[in-house]
């Protein structure tokens, strides 16, 4: 989890998952990545950290996206027309879900690319700036021999982003 403190509020959940070295060092290493000027995919984590890391903020937890072990998929997407995830992963896919928080208030320099239909929640983003980010709350790296799209999204990554 990311520490509520970095969006400006108190935890609200008692949980073992926060780690303020962690963060802080993801924080600069973003900002370094930011600086050099390179794409940036954000997993699971990450795409939360990117949101925060931009002015957005997180829902401590969530109910229904915790699935355990990333393996095997266990609910749908809709993504957004025109959006390179769209483009990669079509109208819908099906993704993995090992996650308890989720991006409540989204950063100004992003747009929302997926949602789960099931609750509204937050499956993917882009940067409509002049970074190049894609942050997806799904683990594409377990799903490229599962699900069209995430092979193709780590070749999109390398050659056009």
């Amino acid at each position: 989890n990311v520490h509520p403190q970095f969006y400006g509020e108190e935890k609200t959940i008692d949980s073992d998952d926060y780690n303020l070295a962690r963060d802080e060092f993801e924080l600069a290493l973003l900002q370094e990545a930011l600086r050099q000027n390179k794409p940036i995919l954000a997993i699971c984590r990450g795409v939360q950290l990117v949101n925060v890391a931009f002015g957005g903020t997180l829902n401590q937890e969530i109910e229904g996206h915790w699935q355990g072990l990333p393996f095997g998929t266990s609910h749908s997407i809709e993504t957004v027309a025109g959006s390179v995830v769209s483009k990669l992963f079509g109208k819908e896919s099906q993704v993995n879900s090992v996650h308890r928080q989720s991006i409540k208030d989204l950063a100004p320099n992003f747009r929302v690319t997926a949602v789960d239909p099931r609750d509204q929640t937050v499956e993917a983003i882009e940067s409509i700036d002049e970074h190049r980010i894609i942050g997806l709350q799904w683990h594409p790296e377990f799903l490229v021999n599962e699900e069209d799209g995430n092979l193709e999204l780590f070749e999109y990554l390398l050659n056009e982003l």
